[in-house]
């Protein structure tokens, strides 16, 4: 019986998945200290990572996805993470949302400037 009040963490846990895809410390922060950082993260940037955005993916009224764009990685950390990064909701995959954030990814790299990315999923 699958129960629809688990938090998209939690169903990531109950499926076996260890991690939650493009969530930066998502599971292992207090609420407003992760809001916190991904702010910071978006204004002033991160040692290793540098600048990135975070997105949230919400589709009636729950959150269905994370979507991280990492715009300023060096070379040889693009190769290992990506400029983009997305993970969707265990029970809503299948359902193209993230088709939907990959477009929406694009389009953010393209008004950056960026002219090629890797993709990291």
């Amino acid at each position: 019986m699958k129960r629809w009040s688990l938090t998209m963490s939690g169903e990531h846990l109950e499926q076996g998945e260890t991690s939650l895809t493009a969530s930066h410390g998502l599971t292992s922060l207090p609420y407003g200290g992760w809001v916190g950082m991904v702010r910071k993260n978006a204004l002033e940037g991160e040692p290793v990572l540098g600048r990135f955005l975070l997105y949230l993916c919400i589709m009636e009224g729950r959150l269905t996805g994370l979507l991280s764009i990492r715009c300023e990685l060096k070379e040889d950390l693009a190769r290992k993470y990506g400029h983009i990064g997305y993970g969707v909701r265990t029970s809503e995959r299948g359902k193209g949302y993230g088709t939907l954030m990959l477009g929406h990814a694009l389009s953010v790299c393209r008004e950056k400037g960026m002219t090629e990315v890797i993709l990291g999923c």
